[in-house]
């Protein structure tokens, strides 16, 4: 993964704060049977600071990602999307506690790719983009 870095704001188009704190639940919820055929799960951090999980359904085909930034101990949750056949691509961003993300993904149901472009940005340092791909 290579990182690029800059001393402006690449993120402009994103106001400071505009991030919801949302409780991460750690408890294991019952499955009803045939709900839900469930493929693989993960996450991927960039920077530290900004966190993709993903979680890939088999049927109906869909991935589900949320977009976290984590700072100073605080995981806030930004976004969320659910990408699918007819929405294969998506762009979250938002700001939290100073700390600016956004999060280009792309899903290429074919070939279960999943293209992640991450900008981070934080007060003083600057910005960095990386981009990584998941094989799910």
């Amino acid at each position: 993964m290579q990182v690029t870095t800059s001393a402006s704001d690449l993120l402009p188009h994103i106001a400071l704060n505009q991030g919801t704190s949302s409780p991460i639940n750690l408890s294991t919820a019952a499955i009803a049977a045939n709900t839900v055929l469930e493929g693989t799960s993960g996450s991927h951090t960039f920077f530290g600071i900004v966190e993709v999980d993903y979680s890939l359904s088999i049927s109906p085909p869909e991935v589900k990602v949320d977009i976290f930034i984590t700072h100073f101990g605080q995981k806030t949750r930004i976004g969320g999307i659910d990408l699918n056949p007819n929405n294969p691509n998506a762009k979250i961003g938002g700001s939290v506690l100073g700390v600016k993300a956004e999060v280009d993904l792309s899903f290429d149901f074919n070939t279960y790719i999943l293209t992640i472009t991450a900008t981070g940005c934080l007060p003083i340092v600057g910005c960095k983009t990386a981009s990584t791909q998941i094989h799910l």
